[in-house]
């Protein structure tokens, strides 16, 4: 199976987050919502759960750990061809200054040491790993009438 990846939307700062994905929510079926634990979005975490819980949405805190292997996961599917994206120029800036940084024996992306803003790759990171653990609880032909 592929599983293709996409950016809803990139902004500057986090103060827009919380809306934007009520909003994806509300006019789309989602498998899950996560955020990580750590950085920029974690002051979001619990408007996060509570826009996914008034949806009846599973939501999911990744921590450190969760997301070495969603970043070790990412990279494989992409070596053997299982994800691609739509050429966004937002991803393959993100791509292009991706760097990685060490977190015990596994490694994750670098925010702070890429040489662009890491938050598109590892939005799709969290979001394809997330997908791809949920994708057979989700049937897309249940939605069909």
């Amino acid at each position: 199976r592929r599983i293709q990846v996409e950016l809803a939307d990139v902004r500057p700062g986090t103060d827009w987050v919380v809306e934007r994905v009520a909003q994806i929510i509300e006019r789309n079926p989602v498998v899950a919502v996560g955020a990580r634990s750590a950085g920029p979005v974690a002051s979001l975490l619990p408007e996060l759960r509570g826009v996914a819980e008034d949806a009846q949405v599973p939501f999911e805190k990744v921590g450190s750990g969760d997301f070495s292997g969603h970043c070790g996961w990412l990279y494989d599917q992409v070596m053997v061809g299982a994800l691609r994206h739509r050429n966004d120029p937002r991803l393959n800036v993100a791509l292009a200054g991706a760097r990685k940084h060490r977190v015990l024996d596994a490694w994750q992306w670098s925010r702070s040491k890429a040489d662009e803003d890491a938050a598109p790759l590892v939005a799709v990171t969290l979001a394809a790993a997330l997908f791809a653990r949920r994708a057979e609880a989700y049937d897309p032909l249940a939605n069909l009438w």
